[in-house]
């Protein structure tokens, strides 16, 4: 289904990651945004280059007592 979402791209500059510990920082990125959904959820797709391989996902999944 993702290959025949539309997509939209967007080129970010000025971004606010500075460099700090040997990591060099993001000055500008392009990003991929698309979308889909079905009866009960929306799905996004994000891509954008990450140069430290950054692993840590946050919970964008509205919970039962209401919470993110």
């Amino acid at each position: 289904m993702w290959e025949k979402a539309p997509s939209v791209k967007v080129k970010l500059k000025k971004l606010p990651y500075k460099p700090n510990n040997g990591y060099e920082g993001i000055k500008k990125t392009t990003v991929m945004m698309q979308s889909l959904y079905d009866d009960e959820y929306v799905y996004f797709l994000i891509i954008y280059k990450d140069p430290t391989h950054s692993l840590n996902c946050f919970p964008w999944e509205k919970q039962s007592d209401g919470n993110k």
